[in-house]
């Protein structure tokens, strides 16, 4: 049994070692296997996290995506309203029309003076009145308020420009097929428009932003392309028109933004047919 006695404690020291080993390994092993949980739960998180802020993004998206909509619709009686207008108190095809290029401009800037909240055909807006009981001037302001709070249109005049501007980046150029006048409601509802359509949209909502604006029509230098676009009046960081009007006014053109504003384009129509305050 002594003989042996050396060979037992060798024994249990390896066996104590094995275990100490083994304990220390699963140590080690439980340490490993709580990191990787840890970091598997965090990156499940910030998966989460991510997937929540695109979903958050989608649903701001959607819903200004709605709301423009809801701001866009037209009703069958303002639609009738506006054609009529149209029928009464001008003609189509007006760049045909030599000599009444002052009429065409005076429509289209009333057209846009209506919109802004301004009554201008007493007889047909009579009788929307009577049978509406509410007034189409008033309700196309409503909306050309609520498209300027939706555009976040605000600050100094050259930011409230730019803002429009943007804004009319909804509006898809398309041209007309009998080249008729546009209330900005019809245009918004369309989704698209002409340059007079334009003119007339973007005219509404910077007057009613408090911007000063006028209507013009030009055309190129051998009257073979004729075109609309509009005035502003007010400190602007651009170029100053050449107009028959009072005071110091500026040429837009409303399917650009403020950065796409280029004299080159307004140079390929260097005649001004009419130009009127709206």
């Amino acid at each position: 049994m002594n003989k042996l006695l050396p060979y037992v404690i060798i024994a249990l020291v390896i066996l104590g070692g094995a275990i100490v080993l083994r304990q220390t390994g699963l140590a080690d092993f439980n340490i490993q296997s709580k990191d990787a949980k840890i970091a598997e739960l965090e990156w499940k998180i910030a998966q989460q996290d991510k997937e929540q802020r695109m979903l958050e993004q989608e649903l701001v998206i959607f819903q200004q995506e709605n709301k423009y909509q809801d701001l866009t619709q037209l009703d069958s009686q303002l639609q009738e309203y506006f054609s009529i207008v149209r029928e009464n108190n001008g003609k189509r095809a007006w760049w045909k029309q030599v000599g009444l290029y002052d009429k065409q401009a005076e429509l289209a800037a009333n057209m846009a003076k209506a919109a802004a909240g301004n009554l201008v055909w007493k007889r047909e807006e009579g009788q929307f009145s009577k049978k509406t009981n509410q007034n189409s001037y008033v309700l196309q302001a409503d909306r050309a308020d609520a498209l300027l709070r939706y555009g976040n249109v605000k600050g100094t005049d050259q930011e409230k420009l730019a803002a429009v501007l943007r804004l009319l980046q909804n509006i898809r150029y398309e041209e007309d097929l009998n080249d008729q006048f546009r209330f900005p409601l019809e245009t918004l509802h369309l989704g698209s428009g002409d340059c007079d359509d334009m003119s007339i949209l973007a005219a509404t909502l910077l007057e009613r932003a408090g911007i000063p604006t006028a209507i013009v029509l030009v055309s190129s230098e051998d009257g073979t392309q004729a075109h609309a676009w509009i005035a502003v009046q007010g400190a602007f960081d651009l170029p100053i028109a050449d107009l028959a009007l009072q005071g110091e006014w500026h040429i837009i053109e409303p399917q650009f933004t403020i950065a796409q504003q280029a004299q080159a384009w307004f140079d390929q129509y260097p005649r001004t047919l009419a130009a009127v305050e709206v």
